[in-house]
């Protein structure tokens, strides 16, 4: 997973590099339009950084609670474990009425 964010963070920094670069030798309206871009593309890539590292952070929560549990690493060849035979709860059915007296 570190390989990921390593290949997605240096592709970022290298559009950053040349969209500042590219940004420092225009005028006007274009110049602070690539600063801006190149000032988003450097927070993009420190949030890759900091999302690889906190799930939670980029929605990805459910995702790695998922990879825990044991029928997420079942063997190539086994077969998946069996579900659970837990007992099923019957309703509760209500009591007969009490017969009045008279």
């Amino acid at each position: 997973m570190i390989h990921f964010i390593l290949i997605h963070v240096t592709i970022l920094l290298i559009l950053a590099f040349f969209v500042l670069f590219a940004a420092s030798k225009a005028d006007g309206l274009v110049r602070l339009l690539g600063y801006v871009l190149g000032a988003w593309l450097l927070i993009a890539a420190a949030f890759q950084v900091v999302a690889g590292f906190v799930p939670g952070l980029a929605g990805m929560r459910a995702e790695h609670e998922g990879m825990m549990r044991e029928h997420w690493m079942h063997r190539w060849g086994e077969p998946e474990p069996a579900p659970s035979t837990l007992p099923t709860q019957v309703p509760a059915q209500p009591a007969p009425p009490t017969p009045k007296k008279s």
